[in-house]
């Protein structure tokens, strides 16, 4: 399936009005269930900024972002927000 690195890895963090849709459907506003979030404790945000880094060569200001949009899901998380309240 196509991606759009532009939007996946963003080199700012200026969200568009399209790109917040998501937060409107029913699944956005549903907790995390148990598996996810013990998914999200597992991603290990600085060894996946090293793995794009080296095989993808992101610029440093997406990996940056990429950092900063991690630790707001780990966090947003760990405090029982939904996708919706996150974002």
């Amino acid at each position: 399936m196509p991606i759009d690195h532009g939007a996946a890895f963003p080199d700012n963090l200026a969200a568009q009005s399209y790109e917040l849709e998501y937060l409107s459907w029913q699944a956005a506003n549903e907790p995390f269930s148990e598996k996810n979030l013990a998914y999200i404790r597992g991603i290990n945000t600085l060894e996946d900024i090293r793995m794009l880094d080296r095989f993808l060569y992101f610029r440093p200001i997406c990996l940056r972002n990429v950092r900063i949009s991690t630790t707001l899901l780990k966090m947003g998380a760990e405090a029982g927000l939904t996708v919706a309240k996150i974002g």
